[in-house]
């Protein structure tokens, strides 16, 4: 994805900032990984550095360590290429959330939900297939959660039974292709608009025990179950904005922009 002017300042100065003190839970957000070698360098270096969990695991009493969650969202065959060898190699836990009506989806078929639904124009992108998801299912070291059917752009406008086959029916459709129960659930695009009081609520009725967005923020430090923050970091940004951000040093900043988006009547995004 295209890397903004304006996200190169905020992590420059995220790296001048000084290193706050901060132990709990975070959670990692990725979608494909295309360079592999890019990912193994970035994944041994958080072993090093933090504990790395599993999505379960940031929700127990807190250590003296910052825990650290791999999640990926939608449904990509470089996960089966390039990130589960990677995690494996390292033993690194992690959730995979998957958009149920993207999986074996081939050519023409394929591109257009990329293009229409996830808003990816990439020509490499390639969909996870039934066997590879359950593969990655019957992994000891992995997870599935929900990411709707289609990849769904959701409002507080959108109706109920919308609702339901894009959660529910999303749900029943993973645990039969994974015969495993589905916990968690990831909303697409992943800002607060997206999480919508119904959106939540129909994520409550589905049976899932808790979602996520993709605003910054710490996990362990959200208290309602249906928002819990996830970070959004890129394998090309330095170890140092990786460490800064990990420790929490952007999060006074979210918290500001969240209080001034309330003033405004505007929703985070």
């Amino acid at each position: 994805m295209r890397y903004r002017f304006r996200n190169r300042l905020r992590d420059q100065m995220i790296s001048w900032l000084p290193t706050p003190k901060f132990t709990g839970a975070r959670i990692l957000c990725f979608h494909d990984v295309q360079d592999k070698t890019a990912f193994a360098e970035r994944m041994s270096w958080l072993k090093n550095n933090f504990s790395v969990v599993s999505l379960d695991d940031c929700f127990t009493e807190s250590t003296d360590e910052i825990k650290v969650a791999i999640t990926f969202d939608d449904g990509f065959r470089s996960w089966i290429t390039n990130a589960a060898p990677v995690l494996e190699k390292y033993n690194l836990p992690a959730t995979f959330f998957v958009n149920s009506g993207l999986v074996g989806l081939t050519g023409t078929d394929m591109q257009n939900f990329f293009k229409i639904n996830c808003f990816r124009k990439e020509d490499h992108l390639t969909a996870i297939s039934l066997p590879e998801l359950q593969a990655l299912a019957q992994h000891s070291l992995f997870d599935i959660g929900g990411h709707t059917k289609d990849h769904f752009l959701f409002s507080e406008k959108t109706d109920k039974e919308m609702l339901r086959q894009q959660i529910v029916d999303d749900k029943v459709a993973l645990k039969k292709m994974t015969g495993l129960a589905i916990n968690y659930f990831a909303y697409p695009f992943g800002q607060m608009i997206h999480a919508a009081p119904a959106v939540q609520e129909m994520v409550a009725t589905a049976g899932y025990k808790k979602a996520f967005t993709i605003v910054p923020g710490a996990a362990s430090q959200q208290t309602n179950p249906w928002t819990i923050n996830r970070d959004s970091l890129e394998l090309y940004q330095s170890e140092r904005v990786w460490s800064q951000w990990l420790h929490g040093t952007y999060d006074p900043f979210v918290k500001k922009k969240i209080k001034l988006y309330e003033r405004l009547q505007r929703s985070y995004r």
